[in-house]
């Protein structure tokens, strides 16, 4: 799997300074990382890797990690965009693989 992110977290990835991505529990992100029966999630997708990539170019840089999927509501530290009890996408990274 691929997702796109900013250059400067990536940087922060590849430097093992940043441990979790997190994506907004939107329709797009819920049919890429969720099982769905109808109208109701029935799983998290066992993903085990994904390529992060800064940019759209083909040569764009990328690096390729282990990661680990979880729906959180968020109630501590929030990141840009949402507010506290949004529902969002928590994506743990582990070891780096490529890039």
């Amino acid at each position: 799997m691929i997702l796109r992110i900013k250059q400067k977290y990536l940087d922060q990835l590849i430097a093992g300074t940043k441990k979790i991505e997190y994506r907004s529990f939107s329709d797009f992100y819920i049919s890429r990382f969720c099982e769905v029966k109808g109208d109701e999630i029935t799983d998290v997708k066992d993903i085990k890797e994904i390529t992060f990539v800064a940019g759209y170019r083909k040569d764009s840089p990328k690096a390729t990690f282990e990661t680990e999927i979880f729906i959180t509501e968020y109630l501590h530290e929030i990141p840009e965009g949402l507010q506290k009890g949004d529902m969002l996408f928590e994506i743990e990274i582990g070891k780096r693989l490529l890039g």
